[in-house]
């Protein structure tokens, strides 16, 4: 049972790992969305 609850706290914390990544790399693929867009539009001049 101890390497069960182990294996369970060990997930558990992966997955607040990943749910404070998220919002971080929606943010980066928001940034490298405007910059592609200015690039863009840089281009056109």
């Amino acid at each position: 049972m101890p390497e069960e609850n182990d294996l369970r706290s060990r997930v558990n914390a992966a997955e607040h790992q990943l749910t404070a990544l998220i919002p971080r790399i929606t943010a980066l693929e928001q940034w490298q969305r405007q910059v592609e867009i200015a690039d863009a539009r840089q281009d056109e001049r």
